[in-house]
Formats: structure tokens, sequence, C-alpha cells
């Protein structure tokens, strides 16, 4: 709960979602904040494919600012050729993003 309080000026602007909306499927890759997913996330309105984001768990407090900064930002971007970004988890010190499924 800590985290979510010290970051709640990122996470504001996004649709927080329940880890219990998202599973992890097949692993496509990582990066520098941490390993990136295939999953499905259970919607309001209906199930979809998505790229869940998943934060390293020994993330400093800076990584973590600077992950949900890219989210805020991704999150300002409406246009059919920009990933949407559905919205994020966090759950204890566990962040992830839910961003739409794209194929290359």
């Amino acid at each position: 709960m800590y985290l979510l309080k010290s970051l709640s000026n990122y996470v504001l602007s996004l649709l927080l979602i329940s880890s219990h909306c998202c599973s992890l499927g097949t692993y496509l890759g990582s990066g520098q904040f941490g390993e990136v997913f295939k999953g499905v996330w259970v919607s309001p309105n209906s199930s979809v494919d998505a790229a869940i984001k998943t934060l390293k768990e020994d993330a400093t407090t800076e990584d973590k600012i600077r992950f949900l900064q890219e989210a805020a930002i991704m999150g300002q971007f409406k246009h059919p050729n920009v990933v949407t970004m559905y919205g994020v988890v966090v759950n204890d010190n566990k962040v992830s993003l839910i961003k739409e499924y794209s194929i290359n």
C-alpha cells in the first residue's frame, strides 16, 4: 500500500486493474524494467489479449516511478497507430502495465 500512496500522482491518471483480472501467458521478452508476457485481461466488457509488462521484484523506487511515468505518458495517447495502455496493476510492491497486444 505504501507504494501506491507514494506513486499516486502517476497512477491517478490510469485505470487501476485488479491482479485477479489478468493472467500471464507466453513469455515475450525482457527489457530495462522487467519482463513482458502475452496474457489475458478480463475487462469490464470482455476478455482481451494483452501485453503484460512486469517490473523486476528488486526494482528501486526510482525505477518504479519511471515505470509508472511511462504508463502515464502512454495512457495519454489515443490513436490507431499507437499501442493502447489499458491500465496498471499495483499489488503490494508488485507493479505491472497492461497494454494492447500487437504482433510485429
